[in-house]
C-alpha cells in the first residue's frame, strides 16, 4: 500500500492512496489523524467507509460563448435524432469550421452536456448501425 501525503488539516490527513504499484491515479482520500496510524498499519480496512471517507470530486461551472452554445445546441439536437453525428459533418450557419471543430474538440464541454467525442471501430460502428467504409470520428451520448 503506497500513499502521498497531499495537505493536513487540524484533524485530517488528505492522502492520495495507491493500492498497488500498477495504480498510477490514486484515490484521494480524507482520514482523522487519530486514525491514521492504525489505517497506515493495514488494521483499518480502508473499504470500511465509517472509517475513511471518500473526497468526492468538484465540478466547475464552465461558461460559454454564443457560438459554443449554438454548436452544442446543434450537437445535441443531432445526436438526440440521429445518435451520432460524425465530426466533419458539424456546419452551424453563422460559424466558421474552425470556430465549430475547437468546440467539438473541446472535452469539459462535451461532458458538461454528456457527450463524448470517439473514434469508432467495427463494434461501434455495429451498435450505431453506421453504413460507413471509414472510421471517422463522432460525437455521440456518454452511456455507448
Amino acid at each position: 500500500m503506497r500513499f502521498t501525503i497531499v495537505a493536513e488539516s487540524e484533524n485530517y490527513y488528505r492522502v492520495l492512496h495507491y493500492r498497488n504499484s500498477y495504480d498510477y491515479k490514486g484515490k484521494k482520500k480524507s482520514i482523522s489523524k487519530r486514525k491514521f496510524l492504525r489505517w497506515k498499519q493495514g488494521r483499518i480496512d480502508d473499504t470500511n467507509y465509517s472509517n475513511v471517507e471518500e473526497i468526492a470530486t468538484r465540478t466547475e461551472e464552465i461558461e460559454l460563448t454564443d457560438k459554443e452554445r449554438l454548436v452544442l445546441n446543434y450537437l445535441i439536437k443531432e445526436v438526440k435524432a440521429n445518435k451520432y453525428i460524425v465530426e466533419k459533418d458539424v456546419v452551424v450557419e453563422g460559424i466558421n469550421k474552425a470556430e465549430a471543430t475547437r468546440t467539438v474538440r473541446n472535452v469539459k464541454l462535451l461532458s458538461s452536456v454528456k457527450l463524448q467525442r470517439i473514434r469508432l471501430n467495427k463494434e461501434l460502428k455495429r451498435e450505431l448501425d453506421i453504413d460507413i467504409e471509414s472510421y471517422p470520428t463522432v460525437i455521440c451520448e456518454v452511456n455507448i
